[in-house]
């Protein structure tokens, strides 16, 4: 019975429980690096979730601070047609004007420069287009000295921009030497004494009944291309020396403001805009209200509703 048994070693006897032991200790070993593992990127996850969050946090505060589309903001409309505006003064009519300046074509600067005088009176902005006109006075004067004949639209447009700016910051008598003289050169003469504009009232209003009867016997003529400007730029003349002489509390204030309602009115007719005729006999609607004309109020207002 003895020797139907099987011999072991010495050392495999002994080496079957160290085994054992080993390969456990090894397990525990690996489940514990895995679990070290496995945990520092938690931790790393964690350190990180607050700078994260920081980050979103700061980016909307990031976007609420981009600066909005002029055409797309949300304030009223004026204002971002006051900015688009002053954004074309400052990156288009002025750097044209001292290009055309530096290269010395005089006539094509001095457009620039009253063009950008005319806007930034549009968002009543006095100091810029004072500023304008300061250097377009400057080109005139040297452009006086190579050609002594200056072109009398824009030498008319000069003085109207120069009345308005003048009305503007209260040079009231300034601004109407001005402006009659910008009506001078656009071929409409406006009278400076109470005789002058008592005759000349009777000859608006002799006009103005013509032009009554012709628009209503036979279809208006519309008035040329070339003359369209200079029609409008004496509404705007007008129109400013009504304003300015509305502010006299004198019979003769009263007459001139009255002249220069029914004169723009005639201008209007003649240029047969639409949109012009309907703004000039509202302005004058408006100065026979304030004189206490009411039936020249209503006799306005009934010619003003005819068909054109």
């Amino acid at each position: 019975m003895l020797m139907s048994q099987p011999v072991r070693s010495p050392g495999s006897v002994g080496r079957s429980k160290p085994n054992s032991v080993s390969s456990r200790s090894v397990r525990c070993e690996r489940s514990r690096r895995l679990r070290e593992d496995s945990e520092k990127p938690s931790s790393l996850q964690d350190a990180a979730l607050p700078a994260a969050a920081q980050e979103a946090e700061r980016f909307p505060a990031q976007a609420e601070q981009v600066p909005e589309v002029p055409g797309q903001s949300r304030g009223p409309p004026g204002a971002a047609r006051s900015c688009e505006c002053k954004a074309v003064v400052e990156l288009v009519l002025v750097p044209l004007a001292h290009h055309h300046t530096a290269m010395g074509n005089d006539a094509r600067a001095l457009y620039y420069l009253l063009e950008s005088a005319a806007a930034c009176l549009h968002v009543s902005d006095n100091y810029l287009a004072f500023t304008s006109l300061r250097k377009a006075e400057a080109l005139r004067s040297s452009a006086a000295q190579k050609a002594p004949v200056p072109a009398c639209f824009e030498e008319a447009t000069f003085l109207s921009l120069q009345g308005e700016v003048c009305y503007n910051v209260g040079r009231v008598e300034l601004a109407k030497t001005t402006l009659r003289k910008a009506l001078s050169l656009l071929g409409r003469k406006f009278p400076g004494t109470s005789a002058g504009a008592f005759f000349q009232l009777l000859l608006e209003q002799s006009a103005h009944a013509s032009h009554q009867k012709s628009r209503g016997s036979c279809p208006p003529a519309e008035a040329g291309t070339e003359r369209l400007p200079w029609l409008f730029q004496q509404s705007r003349c007008l129109s400013l020396l009504r304003q300015l002489f509305s502010l006299e509390n004198t019979s003769s204030g009263r007459r001139l403001s009255l002249l220069a309602a029914l004169m723009r009115v005639n201008a209007a007719e003649e240029s047969e805009d639409a949109s012009h005729i309907l703004a000039s006999y509202l302005e004058y609607v408006q100065c026979c209200q304030e004189l206490g004309r009411q039936e020249e109020r209503l006799e306005s207002g009934r010619a003003g509703g005819r068909p054109a």
